[in-house]
């Protein structure tokens, strides 16, 4: 049939006829295929060299050079010189299991004159004459590997994919400039403040970018049902799983074959934070500001690479750190996600919904529109000065105690409705932006600052409110004392963006 091309079966010499421009080495069933039992081995006429081809004819002695080559024809590899692991080239980027793909196709070709030794020496020969220094990889920060091809971030141009482009990871999403994502913005607009949106374009921009010149990691910040973990999944699918880790920041920091796992990555997306994951900051500045890391592999040993998958974590309360300088607050963007969704407000299926072909082909390109944004101005449109997010983030750290450390005093004839403090801590972490704590959990988390704290009731006789008992307002500065009105007078209209 005109455009076929004949493969042949390496296990029976059965010949097949399938459309040309297909690998030359294909994994399929065959007749002589055994129920249970792997596929085997075609291989396009004329791309393989008879087994007999890979043996001396005179002594009988296996040739490993010639296999290698042979294979190196239809294949290509690279081999980092430091750790000695093989990369094997195949839909646009090089894939970490080389010497894997060079033992299975020896088995298959050689059979029964396979052994342990003679597939060695192939991958031994290959290993040697493939190596290359990491730092070769393509080191252009504004090429994309794509679903479609190489996109360049600069000018927006699509080239084919290419061997000879080497990348290490490529995202599941077509390049289309004219797609949009109306579900995914729309999403967006629901779960998080309106002055947040600009950032989240930007940082989600910011993961296709293979460098980290902007020395910042971000935290989402938000209680229950809110659309945070919606959003962490959504980046997963959008960057590909295989191109996101999920090491937890204390990982990171203790544990140098945690550190590892970052490499080739374009993001680490953690939905967990341990308390103390902040006793030690330096490797996180190291991470977070273009820095030599040093990670080892087991039993692999230990290489150097500068670390461009952007820190994402995801907490309901910031681990607290006895760093307190310039240079760590300064790397925190902080997005809350203030909105919970419950009942038949809660939509399961929300992340199929948004994360459609389509959808994800337009999400780039509003990813690329907020890099080129946060490229032009070298830093995020977060609008907080660093003493704001220092603020925010020892806040954040026990939102209970800075609230009650601000308004509430020990007065052991004292008592204040348990609605109205609970309708005034909820202004006061939408001002600024907090996770708020359910009413039936707030009573055990504020005994735990206010010890002396007793459940009792205030009003007269068919009046009786629920109330906290041995607590009081603190008078505030303006000696406006402990009127309700004057206590909600403090805060903005509004509910922060709801």
């Amino acid at each position: 049939m005109s455009g076929d091309a004949v493969y042949i079966c390496q296990r029976c010499g059965k010949e097949w006829e399938l459309p040309d421009g297909l690998s030359s080495i294909l994994t399929r069933e065959c007749d002589c295929c055994d129920n249970g039992q792997r596929a085997t081995i075609l291989i396009k006429k004329g791309a393989i060299s008879p087994i007999d081809a890979f043996f001396d004819p005179d002594t009988g002695k296996f040739i490993p050079k010639k296999l290698a080559e042979e294979i190196q024809q239809q294949h290509h590899f690279i081999t980092f010189e430091d750790t000695g692991e093989i990369y094997h080239y195949d839909g646009g980027i090089y894939h970490n299991n080389g010497e894997a793909v060079i033992r299975s196709i020896c088995e298959r070709i050689l059979r029964k004159e396979a052994s342990i030794h003679r597939v060695n020496e192939v991958v031994d020969h290959i290993r040697r004459s493939t190596y290359m220094d990491r730092s070769q990889i393509s080191d252009s920060v504004d090429l994309l590997c794509v679903g479609n091809g190489i996109l360049n971030l600069s000018t927006k141009e699509l080239q084919p994919h290419t061997p000879k482009k080497i990348f290490l990871n490529k995202i599941p999403v077509d390049y289309n400039p004219a797609a949009d994502c109306p579900r995914i913005k729309q999403f967006f607009n629901e779960v998080c403040y309106e002055e947040d949106i600009p950032t989240l374009q930007e940082l989600f921009g910011y993961c296709l970018y293979r460098s980290y010149p902007i020395h910042k990691a971000a935290m989402f910040l938000g209680e229950g049902s809110n659309g945070k973990s919606v959003t962490i999944n959504l980046l997963r699918k959008f960057l590909g799983h295989e191109n996101v880790s999920s090491k937890e920041l204390r990982e990171l920091i203790n544990d140098r074959f945690a550190v590892v796992e970052l490499y080739g990555r374009l993001a680490n997306v953690c939905a967990d934070i341990s308390p103390d994951a902040l006793k030690r900051t330096g490797i996180f500045k190291a991470l977070t500001g273009g820095d030599l890391i040093t990670g080892a592999r087991k039993f692999k040993g230990s290489f150097s690479f500068v670390n461009y998958a952007k820190l994402i974590f995801s907490a309901n309360k910031l681990p607290m750190s006895p760093d307190k300088s310039y240079a760590f607050y300064r790397r925190w963007i902080l997005i809350s996600f203030p909105n919970t969704f419950e009942g038949e407000n809660r939509n399961p299926n929300i992340l199929e919904e948004i994360s459609t072909p389509e959808e994800l082909s337009g999400l780039l390109n509003w990813a690329l529109e907020g890099l080129d944004r946060l490229l032009k101005n070298g830093d995020f449109s977060y609008s907080k000065t660093v003493n704001e997010i220092a603020e925010q983030y020892e806040q954040l750290s026990d939102p209970i105690y800075a609230y009650v450390n601000e308004f509430l005093k020990v007065e052991l004839d004292g008592a204040i409705a348990k609605d109205e403090l609970y309708e005034h801590y909820v202004k006061w972490c939408r001002e600024r932006k907090l996770p708020v704590t359910a009413k039936n959990m707030l009573t055990r988390e504020l005994a735990k600052h206010l010890p002396e704290l007793r459940p009792g009731y205030i009003g007269g006789k068919g009046n009786q409110r629920p109330a906290y008992r041995n607590i009081a307002w603190k008078e505030m500065d303006n000696n406006e004392g402990n009127d309700e009105q004057a206590q909600q007078a403090r805060f903005k209209d509004g509910m922060g963006g709801w």
